[in-house]
C-alpha cells in the first residue's frame, strides 16, 4: 500500500527508476521495487512452490492533491525500467498524456486532480523478467464535470489543450475558435462579473504531448480526427440554448441560440 504525501516544494533527486537501492528510502520507487522483487522470488523457486500465484498488487491512496496520480507515474516508471524498458513499456509510459488530458482537470485543492479511478494490469513473462502485456480500466468517472463546475476549477484538460494547441486549419475544421467563450468551460458563479476560460500556460505543450502519446499507441491518422471531432461537438453543442414556444399542440422546443 503506497500512501501518497505531497510535501509541496521540490525535493532533490536522490535515485533514478530502476535503481535497487530505493529500498532503503521511503519513495514510490521503494514500494514498486518490493513488489517487483515478491513477484520474481515467488516465480524462481526450484521447488513445487514455484506453481504458486506471484500476483502483486499496489494500492496508491491519499486524499485530494496528495500526489496519486505522481506516485502511480512513479511506480510504473520503476517497474518498466526493471524489466528493460521495450517499445511495450514506452507505450504504457505514454498512456499518463492521454489518460491525465481527458480525466484530469483542475480543482481548488489540485491543478492536476484525477477525476475518476483506474486499474492498471501489469503481466510478465513466465520468469517476470520482461512485460509481455497491460491493460487498464477506468470507472466513476466524474460525468457532471463536462456540462459545469465550479468558480476557480475547470473542465477537463482536453478540450482547453484542443484549443491553445490545436492548428488553425484543424480548428476550422472542427468549427472552433481558441477566442470562443464555450459554455461548458465557463465556472458557475454568482457574482455579477462576466464568467472567463481559464487557459494555463502549458496547455500547449501538454496538447503535443497528448497528441505525442496517441500516436505512440495507435492513435493517428482517422483515429485520431475521429477523437478531436468528439471534443469540437462536445464544446459545440454546450453552445446550444432551447426557448418554449407555444403551439396549437402545446409547448414545443426550438433552438433559440448556439
Amino acid at each position: 500500500v503506497l500512501v501518497a504525501v505531497n510535501p509541496l516544494k521540490p525535493l532533490k533527486a536522490e535515485l533514478e527508476a530502476g535503481d535497487r537501492k530505493c529500498m532503503t528510502l521511503a519513495h514510490p520507487y521503494a514500494v514498486a521495487e518490493l513488489a517487483y522483487q515478491q513477484m520474481t522470488f515467488v516465480l524462481r523457486r526450484p521447488d513445487e512452490a514455484a506453481e504458486s500465484p506471484a500476483n502483486q498488487t499496489i494500492i496508491v491512496s491519499g486524499e485530494s492533491g496528495a500526489g496519486k496520480t505522481v506516485s502511480s507515474k512513479m511506480v510504473l516508471a520503476h517497474l518498466v525500467a526493471r524489466s528493460g524498458g521495450g517499445d511495450l513499456a514506452k507505450a504504457m509510459l505514454s498512456s499518463n498524456p492521454i489518460m491525465e488530458a481527458f480525466g484530469n482537470a483542475t480543482t481548488l485543492r489540485n491543478p492536476n486532480s484525477s477525476r475518476f479511478g483506474k486499474l492498471l494490469k501489469v503481466h510478465y513473462n513466465k520468469e517476470g523478467e520482461a512485460i509481455v502485456g497491460a491493460s487498464m480500466g477506468t470507472y466513476l468517472l466524474e460525468r457532471s464535470r463536462i456540462t459545469s463546475h465550479e468558480l476557480g476549477e475547470r473542465n477537463y484538460h482536453s478540450f482547453y489543450q484542443l484549443l491553445a494547441g490545436g492548428e488553425a486549419g484543424l480548428l476550422s475544421d472542427l468549427f472552433l475558435d481558441k477566442n470562443e467563450k464555450y459554455k461548458i468551460l465557463l465556472a458557475k458563479s454568482k457574482a455579477k462579473k462576466e464568467p472567463t476560460v481559464t487557459f494555463h500556460d502549458d496547455d500547449a505543450a501538454n496538447y503535443k504531448e497528448m497528441t505525442d502519446a496517441l500516436k505512440h499507441v495507435g492513435v493517428d491518422g482517422d483515429n485520431f480526427t475521429n477523437v478531436v471531432k468528439v471534443l469540437g461537438a462536445v464544446l459545440n453543442l454546450g453552445n446550444i440554448e432551447f426557448d418554449d414556444e407555444e403551439t396549437n399542440e402545446g409547448k414545443k422546443a426550438h433552438v433559440s441560440a448556439g
